[in-house]
């Protein structure tokens, strides 16, 4: 299993797996989470404008500690979206 295949399984396990972009999952060295799909458990995955968290670009702690644990660390593509270079 390759490092990125076992990040998206723990970002699945997480319950962002609604939030993973599968249409850019193929990028070889990337992962594309959606800063804009809301699931009724989770939330937001991410919020750029901060329109839900004080008016400062927020990502979700789990994600955060996902992408720390393996020394990495997410980059917003865009408002939209927020990338994990793998």
């Amino acid at each position: 299993m390759t490092k990125k295949e076992r990040i998206i399984n723990e970002i699945e396990k997480a319950g962002f797996g609604f939030a993973i972009c599968q249409h850019r999952c193929q990028v070889e060295d990337a992962l594309t989470v959606s800063a804009e799909d809301w699931d009724d458990d989770k939330g937001l995955a991410a919020d750029y404008y901060g329109e839900f968290r004080g008016g400062f670009p927020w990502i979700h702690p789990e994600l955060e500690a996902i992408a720390e644990k393996h020394g990495l660390y997410w980059e917003w593509e865009n408002p939209g979206a927020i990338q994990l270079y793998v």
